[in-house]
């Protein structure tokens, strides 16, 4: 009698095992069904905010180019005032509007990667987070 209730028991160990299997199996589809789509919300999201934050980025880099022709162009009338257009001080004016337009750009350039870099650590940890 002893061995049919083992049998029995196994019988029944082997259902209730393969019934929890099935809802542990549905669990965890739902589960990633949920980690999918938290995912692409937030890469949504932040791909968003880099795209507002490369505006305003060009936005900076067209009042560098800007500022440079200003400054060019006062630069010329300045010494065409004095009558130095061909000299020396002249050039050297124009060679320091371009170099600080350039060193505008480069800082407006690492100001952007820092925020696209900073904005793609945040996706990374809240993924991580969700994973």
């Amino acid at each position: 009698m002893a061995i049919t209730e083992i049998a029995s028991y196994d019988t029944y160990l082997k259902n209730a095992l393969k019934s929890g299997e099935e809802q542990m199996n549905k669990t965890i589809a739902d589960s990633n069904a949920i980690y999918v789509k938290q995912g692409e919300t937030i890469k949504n999201l932040y791909s968003g905010k880099i795209a507002d934050s490369d505006k305003e980025y060009n936005e900076l880099e067209r009042e560098n180019e800007i500022q440079e022709w200003i400054n060019r162009r006062e630069v010329a009338e300045n010494n065409a005032n004095l009558g130095l257009t061909d000299s020396g001080l002249n050039r050297t004016q124009q060679t320091a509007v371009k170099l600080s337009a350039a060193s505008n750009a480069a800082e407006i350039a690492r100001q952007r990667q820092s925020m696209a870099d900073s904005l793609t650590r945040e996706v990374t940890s809240y993924l991580a987070d969700i994973e």
